[in-house]
């Protein structure tokens, strides 16, 4: 277990990283049209092979275990909020060597281990598809973010006498039109 000024370091380590990728923002700038190898090559040409390698060795292990981390966490929050759809059961009665008064049912590692290689096996037909298949996942996106707009808007506060936001918004206004008038 890392402590805080391992932290730190991890931190320092990623931030300069980052800070050399930026740095390279200007090969971007002064090369034009970018060739086969995409950021990589441009880092590789703005800061030399050897800091271009290392950093798209780091970027790369980063996609790569984010990728794992973001499928692992799609599929636990799957399981959390259907806890039928689990295959296997883990029945929990004790914690730290503690008897607990009820048993906890918890999803067995193995429900995620066969959700996730299902929804990595997905995400690979997503990614060979490429283009032919994002118009279809960029309207639900699309549609998630309109809705967030209309519930910002239409949404009443926990106050139940309250008003909602688009309501308040036409009282103030309506103050301002009422006073200059």
């Amino acid at each position: 277990m890392a402590g805080i000024g391992q932290g730190l370091v991890l931190v320092l380590l990623c931030g300069l990283c980052t800070f050399l990728t930026t740095i390279s923002l200007s090969a971007i700038a002064t090369n034009g049209a970018m060739k086969g190898g995409g950021p990589y090559y441009l880092i590789g040409r703005a800061l030399g092979p050897e800091v271009g390698i290392s950093i798209g060795l780091c970027f790369f292990l980063g996609n790569a275990v984010a990728g794992a981390l973001y499928v692992l966490g799609a599929v636990e929050t799957f399981l959390k909020a259907f806890p039928a759809a689990g295959i296997f059961r883990e029945t929990i009665t004790k914690v730290n060597g503690t008897a607990v008064s009820e048993s906890i049912q918890s999803p067995y590692s193995h429900d995620l281990q066969i959700y996730g290689i299902v929804v990595t096996i997905l995400l690979c037909f997503i990614v060979f598809g490429g283009n032919r298949v994002a118009p279809a996942f960029l309207v639900p996106v699309l549609l998630s973010i309109f809705c967030i707009f209309i519930g910002i808007f239409l949404a009443k506060t926990v106050d139940p006498d309250s008003k909602s936001f688009l309501d308040i918004v036409r009282k103030r206004c309506g103050l301002l039109f009422s006073l200059k008038g």
